[in-house]
């Protein structure tokens, strides 16, 4: 009896050779497994490129020059061309190069992140996947080259496993090699490069295989296996994507059971039995599963308890969301919805990254084949079945949830599939990768298949012909389902097709793969009917044809950027690092993008990363505008939110905007102009201005615009009466279509009160020979006006052509002494904003009952204020709080010499710690829910894995040894 599809695909090859069979399957195949070996390592390494020999950075790290304040610096003729990879390049990347810098140099695991959203759990998270094996490559080299070395790690785990995982299932090693190269250079695994997702995805196949291996052989080492990857899988901080594997996993794992279940001899076990032996097989893939949680548990315990401090809800999907149905087409015309490299034309086109399905046109041509055709006679027909209905399944709701107005059937199969436990916090998009990874496998026995058909004895030509009413049922299910996605595409494509443009722009980039297409059919109709040479030719064909068309995805899918994109020095950045201290920043709109301030060290108020409620509920309140999601804040732009007191609690010493937000201030117009002056590149122009404190002026720049430099700016200094500059400020300038103002800011908010009259020279700076025109007076001077300050507590303290920083003068210390107390009775946030304006430098609203402060002051010295670790030395003369103006209400732990203390929630989002009045010193530190049994659990994993191992070595080399010991007696 043939126990494995291996066992049979070696019978039926050896059978084929017996006959003498010229281009038997086992030499045809077997010649091009070497050469598809040596083509899919050849892609691998040219797709990621010179980013693997330290030549660039691989990721899209110049999205920065989009942002302010790099976007001041940035020429107008830049065109980003990545696609929207934000969170890998303000989240993923600068958390990484903290964790990294902790364990290489520290040799400690950083427990807390103490810069964006004011402070936030790291290494005890799997949020950043830093700690899964292929992320390895980041601790080692960095980001700069280990970005690509991750990669490199992704691509060969996903190809050498779908390889294997193929020769498994029975196909020949040509096959399974050219699957290898279908889903390494798959849509899902290149558009997430970077993020968790492509990782995971990365790891399906592995997966698949480990739990097939342990399924059949059932052993130790299979079962520690699975664990690793089960653990690996979690580790990449995804949990939805991995929950989708274990369900696409599962009906996979039943077949492979059931078919390798039944016994040997001619007994006839009841159903029972049958069910209780399939049952029996199961185990230990349910001992690997829960292994790989243990194995994992010192990141996914303190992972669970910490979400009950965040709200997902979201995440949730429903029913009425899906892919658009045109997204389907990119499984064979990869910018059939748009590129990256096009921004005009993926404006309007669906989430890039979400819904780019591809998959490749000459894989597609197999998996047809696959689907319509026979069953390959090497594969069991029932995992044919499987990857053709598992498919299907996950395709309708996918991409056809909605159609018109009628729920489909893909919104009917999507209710069931969304009912199954925590699939409602998977996106829909995540169901991609694994339905890319289930075409791959049917790509392959597509191939399988083709290459095979001719051999067949008899009728070779009828091999592919229906014979049975199930075949020509099956025929008919396949052309219904191609029909009806033709009809959704083709209803889903009028919306983009009808923008100016774009038609022609998506069929003259659908060329190439039309070509591609073409040349495929052209290939199936050799190999089936050609003999000999030209046969042969053809089959070594297919991967050749295979890698270039995903070598021309990944061109342009793969971020590769110079290493000074990442991130660069900005003079914006350089006074927060030198005038910020131990406080906080707070950025509006999309300044620094938005998590910048973790790559340089700087605290701030909002950014991206996960935040527990009560943060964001006192973000919430410095405007109505605020977004505040779970993983990200953004601060309106408006005085209010400036000057706002929750800002002051929050110890926010700047505030940051764009040069495009009109300075705050008393507006004063300029005079009427009865002239203008043409200034040209180089060249200045003055006015005057009356005495006192300036934040900004103004002139009118007349009429339509344009300039032929790249980076056009306006310089400002002020000078007093004996020619001395007192102030300066600079303005880029952009094309205008009409009359319009431009206010200038410079930093002359500390100029005396008595001083002036002020001269303000104007200068014209670009890097071409451009001119502007400017008003003037009756004196030929610059008709100017000015923006005056209104007491409101801001100081304009730095200016520069990406940002201006306000100084907060209001803002209270991070680290403060609270005397008096008082208790917040509301969640309202309009009563949180009551709340926190009634406070001053020596109060705390606190969220629940405790005792009063007793109104004695303290004086607090700070003696260590780092990264998941605060000492503060305080000498009070009576009971009262320290304050901490950091999220730290949770997973947090206080000692005061040596004696546990509570941690207050205050100010409704920050901490207060009581103290009694005398000397002492307050400790705090970084303390996860659930870090110190996380390890535990690990450690026990691991150490009773290893010892039931070495146990049962023992014994079997004890048994193995028994009788030669006797006979030795």
């Amino acid at each position: 009896m043939v126990d494995t599809e291996a066992d049979q695909q070696a019978a039926l090859a050896g059978t084929a050779a017996d006959t003498g069979a010229v281009d038997a399957p086992g030499r045809v195949m077997r010649g091009g497994a070497h050469w598809a070996v040596a083509l899919v390592a050849m892609a691998i390494v040219l797709a990621i490129g010179g980013p693997l020999f330290g030549r660039g950075i691989f990721m899209g790290a110049d999205i920065v020059k989009t942002f302010p304040p790099w976007s001041g610096s940035t020429p107008s003729t830049f065109v980003y061309q990545h696609g929207p990879v934000d969170d890998t390049i303000d989240f993923y990347a600068p958390e990484r190069e903290l964790i990294r810098d902790a364990i290489v140099h520290e040799h400690r695991v950083p427990l807390w992140n103490e810069y964006p959203n004011g402070g936030t759990p790291l290494g005890s998270l799997p949020n950043d996947g830093l700690l899964s094996p292929l992320e390895w490559p980041m601790l080692l080299f960095g980001i700069s080259l280990g970005a690509a070395w991750t990669a490199l790690l992704r691509l060969v785990l996903a190809a050498v496993c779908t390889a294997a995982l193929c020769r498994r299932l029975g196909l020949s090693r040509f096959a399974s090699n050219c699957a290898a190269i279908v889903y390494s250079m798959s849509g899902f695994i290149i558009v997430w490069s970077n993020w968790p997702q492509s990782n995971i995805a990365a790891w399906i196949p592995a997966l698949f295989l480990a739990a097939d291996v342990t399924a059949e052989k059932r052993r130790l080492r299979d079962i520690g296996l699975l664990g690793v990857v089960v653990a690996a899988m979690l580790l990449e901080g995804y949990p939805p994507l991995v929950v989708v594997s274990m369900y696409t996993l599962l009906p996979f794992l039943v077949i492979r059971v059931w078919q390798r279940s039944d016994p040997l001899d001619n007994t006839r076990p009841s159903l029972w039995q049958r069910v209780a032996t399939r049952l029996r097989a199961a185990v230990p893939l349910a001992e690997g599963v829960v292994l790989g949680v243990g194995f994992s548990a010192f990141q996914m315990i303190p992972f669970a308890l910490r979400l009950t401090d965040l709200n997902l809800a979201y995440r949730e999907s429903s029913t009425h969301k899906s892919l658009p149905a045109a997204s389907l087409l990119t499984t064979v015309f990869p910018w059939a919805v748009g590129s990256p490299a096009h921004p005009s034309i993926s404006a309007s086109a669906p989430n890039f990254v979400g819904s780019f399905s591809f998959l490749g046109a000459a894989a597609m041509v197999f998996v047809i084949v696959a689907i319509a055709a026979r069953t390959a006679p090497t594969v069991s027909s029932a995992i044919q079945r499987y990857l053709a209905v598992t498919t299907v399944v996950i395709a309708l709701p996918l991409f056809a949830g909605l159609y018109g107005k009628a729920l489909t059937i893909g919104g009917m199969v999507k209710s069931v599939v969304y009912a199954l436990p925590v699939m409602t916090q998977v996106p829909i998009e995540r169901l991609v990768g694994p339905f890319l990874f289930l075409l791959s496998l049917l790509a392959a026995i597509g191939i399988e298949r083709v290459l095979t058909s001719s051999e067949v004895p008899a009728t070779p030509a009828r091999s592919w012909q229906p014979r049975t009413r199930a075949e020509w049922l099956k025929l008919a299910l396949v052309a219904a389902f191609c029909l009806y996605f033709i009809d959704a595409i083709i209803r889903s494509e009028q919306r983009l097709l009808s923008a100016t443009g774009q038609a022609r722009w998506i069929l003259e980039h659908s060329i190439a793969p039309l070509i591609i297409l073409l040349t495929t059919i052209g290939l199936v109709v050799v190999i089936r009917r050609g003999a000999g040479t030209l046969r042969t030719i053809a089959v070594g064909a297919i991967p050749v044809v295979l890698v270039v068309e995903a070598l021309l995805v990944t061109t342009v899918a793969y971020a590769r950027v110079p290493k000074s994109d990442y991130f660069p020095d900005n003079s914006t950045i350089t006074f927060l690092q030198n005038n910020l201290g131990p406080d906080r920043f707070a950025a509006a709109d999309n300044m620094l993008f938005p998590s910048a301030g973790t790559h340089y060290d700087l605290r701030a108020v909002n950014g991206h990363s996960f935040s527990p409620q009560s943060w964001r509920d006192l973000v919430a309140v410095t405007s109505p505008g605020t977004v505040s999601l779970p993983t990200l804040t953004i601060l309106g732009h408006t005085l209010s939110t400036a000057t706002s007191p929750a800002l002051d609690a929050m110890a926010a010493k700047y505030f940051v905007v764009s040069p495009d937000v009109t300075p705050y201030g008393k507006l004063v117009a300029p005079a009427d102009a009865t002239g203008t002056r043409v200034v040209h590149a180089g060249g200045h122009a003055s006015g005057t201005v009356q005495g006192g404190p300036l934040r900004a002026v103004s002139l009118q720049i007349p009429g339509r615009t344009k300039f032929r430099g790249t980076l056009v700016y306006l310089d400002v200094t002020v000078r007093d009466a004996s020619g001395k500059a007192v102030a300066t400020g600079v303005r880029r300038l952009q094309n205008q279509s009409h009359t319009t103002t431009w206010y200038l800011p410079v930093t002359g908010e500390l100029l005396p009160k008595s001083g002036g009259p002020w001269t303000v020279d104007v200068g014209l700076r670009s890097n071409s020979n451009d001119t502007l025109t400017l008003p003037t007076t009756d004196a030929s001077h610059l008709a100017l006006g000015t923006v005056r300050d209104e007491n409101d507590g801001l100081v304009l303290a730095h200016v520069d052509d990406g940002a201006l920083v306000w100084q907060r003068l209001n803002a209270l210390p991070r680290i403060r002494w609270a005397s008096s107390s008082d208790v917040l009775t509301s969640a309202y946030h309009a009563t949180i904003g009551m709340a926190i304006r009634k406070t001053d430098p020596n109060h705390v609203m606190l969220n629940k009952q405790a005792p009063a402060a007793s109104g004695a002051p303290a004086t607090i010295s700070v003696l260590q204020d780092s990264s998941g670790h605060i000492r503060v030395s305080v000498d009070a003369k009576g009971f009262g709080y320290l304050v901490v103006a950091d999220a730290i209400q949770s997973g947090w732990k206080a000692t005061i010499d040596g004696v546990s203390v509570p941690i207050l929630p205050a100010d409704r989002g920050l901490a207060a710690i009581p103290m009694n009045g005398g000397k002492q010193v307050l400790d705090l530190r970084a303390a996860p829910q659930g870090w110190h049994l996380g390890i535990a659990v690990s450690l026990l994993s691991v150490l009773g894995a290893l010892t039931v191992m070495l146990a049962t070595f023992v014994l079997r080399r004890r048994r193995s040894t028994a009788p030669d010991r006797a006979n030795a007696a």
